[in-house]
């Protein structure tokens, strides 16, 4: 359980630590917007009909952190490459902040937001290179 969001761990198909036991919506953290929970149910959903129908991915899982400026991110551990959604949010307001996506020293993606609100959840589409298994993502705001 993430002790931040009282939520389960996730990978991005919305699987938890038990193989086969998905989790979507406002169980992994609370949602301000229908519209972002119905699309991570219907992904999460598709997920588990092919976990059913192939059984279990064998991908290397990196593990996702919240940095400087960041409350917590979802999910907390993706597959090494391809593009993943990322949510979170900020923990003080500001103006004109840049979010950071890292794996160690190496900015994988940076995108300026002209507003952040704690209560706000910002999603953030990431398209990750290949890295290896064991690295570490991390999402930052300056």
């Amino acid at each position: 359980m993430d002790r931040l969001t009282a939520g389960p761990l996730v990978d991005e198909t919305g699987q938890t630590s038990i193989p086969g036991i998905y989790a979507c919506g406002n169980v992994l953290h609370v949602y301000d917007i229908v519209d972002q929970l119905s699309k991570e149910a219907k992904s999460v959903g598709q997920a588990a009909a092919a976990y059913i129908a192939n059984g279990q991915s064998q991908l290397p899982l990196l593990r996702v952190q919240a940095g400087a400026g960041i409350k917590y991110v979802v999910p907390q551990q993706i597959s090494a490459h391809g593009k993943r959604l990322l949510s979170f949010r900020v923990t003080t307001p500001g103006r004109n902040k840049y979010i950071i996506v890292k794996s160690g020293r190496k900015t994988i993606k940076q995108q300026i937001k002209q507003r952040v609100n704690p209560p706000e959840l910002i999603q953030l589409e990431v398209n990750l290179p290949p890295l290896l298994a064991g690295n570490t993502i991390k999402v930052e705001i300056r």
